[in-house]
Order: C-alpha cells, then sequence, then structure tokens
C-alpha cells in the first residue's frame, strides 16, 4: 500500500485517501475487522493502542490528534454508507427521529423494547434511560420488533451497553427486523452482538 503520508501533519484530504485505501486493502481491513470484533471487551485506552500498533506495522506513524481525525472520518464514512442504504430501500432519511422505550425489569432482566427510530437524536435518550436502569441487571435484553432504522449513533450505545454487561451478565437482542438486521451485518456488528 502506498500511504499518503509519513511522520507528517495530517490534512483532511490525506486522511480521507488513507480512509479509502484502508477500506480497500484486503489484508488490512481484515485485520480492522478482527480488532472491531474485540472492542467490546477492551478498555478504549487499550483499544486506541491496538489500532496505533496495527498502521504503524504497515508503516503508518500516527499521533493521538491524527488518530482521532482517521477515526472521526470513519465514523462519518459509515453515517454516510447508513444514509445511502436507506435511500436505496425507499425511506426517506429524516435528521431528526422519535422513539419510544418500553422497560421491564424481572428480578435480574430487563427487557427494553425500542419502537420508532435509534438515530442521532434519540440515542442519547435511549443511553440515559439505561445509565439508570441497568444497575444490579445480570441480563439485558432489547426486543428489537418495532425498531424501524438505527444510524452509528444507536450502534455506539448498543456497543456500550454490550461492553458493560460483558462485565456483569449477559445482552440478548431479540426480533430483528430485515432492515435492521442489514445495518448489523454492514457494520460487522452481526458478529459482536448475540442476536436471537
Amino acid at each position: 500500500m502506498n500511504w499518503p503520508w509519513k511522520k507528517k501533519k495530517l490534512s483532511f484530504a490525506e486522511t480521507a485517501k488513507f480512509n479509502w485505501e484502508a477500506d480497500t486493502n484486503e489484508e488490512l481491513r481484515q485485520k480492522l475487522n478482527e480488532l472491531a470484533k474485540q472492542y467490546p471487551t477492551l478498555r478504549e485506552g487499550e483499544y486506541r493502542e491496538k489500532l496505533l500498533s496495527l498502521f504503524r506495522e504497515r508503516g503508518l506513524d500516527l499521533n493521538a490528534e491524527q488518530l482521532d481525525m482517521l477515526l472521526l472520518l470513519r465514523q462519518k464514512t459509515d453515517q454516510m454508507l447508513l444514509e445511502r442504504k436507506a435511500e436505496r430501500q425507499g425511506q426517506i432519511f429524516m435528521r431528526r427521529g422519535t422513539m419510544n422505550i418500553q422497560k421491564a425489569l424481572s428480578g435480574a432482566a430487563l427487557t427494553v423494547a425500542l419502537e420508532g427510530r435509534l438515530d442521532t437524536t434519540t440515542a442519547p435518550k435511549l443511553e440515559e434511560e439505561l445509565r439508570g436502569s441497568v444497575d444490579g441487571v445480570s441480563r439485558l435484553v432489547f426486543d428489537l420488533a418495532k425498531l424501524e432504522y438505527i444510524s452509528s449513533a444507536g450502534l455506539r450505545v448498543l456497543l456500550a451497553m454490550q461492553k458493560l454487561m460483558n462485565r456483569q451478565g449477559a445482552m440478548l437482542l431479540r426480533n430483528v427486523n430485515e432492515a435492521v438486521m442489514e445495518v448489523f451485518e454492514v457494520t460487522g456488528f452481526s458478529d459482536i452482538l448475540r442476536i436471537e
């Protein structure tokens, strides 16, 4: 691979070029995917160190600021791909969504049913609801039967909950519809999350 830079200040254009090359390099993409699957079991600092080591093995000397820029670009790229996929499926993509959250606690098992859109607008609401509900919970179940759409912001909430539940119990996703499952498969989350 011809890296667009080495040991110098990154421009956004150079970062974008590297982002594209990383996605089209099969060996690096495979290693990035393998690392992404480990993410729920790693602390944030460990994950970043492993990323930096992976890039340095390929001759790319990144500093923390450059890594932040790259991760931000990849996040924006994921969001754009999700939006385009929704448009191709004939859905109207809206920046602002609505979502209903229903919680049911039975002993140490919490079931959370989501209805509507889990996106940039509604993800913080879900995160706040869960933060005050999972103490002492050893089994967390998401019922996604009525979830119409999930964005990268929603995926991050699920990933954060997966990391938390790995320490205190188990997490499960049920009744995932075809549209949401396709997002999980495209992003690799179908390999990270437990889905029934």
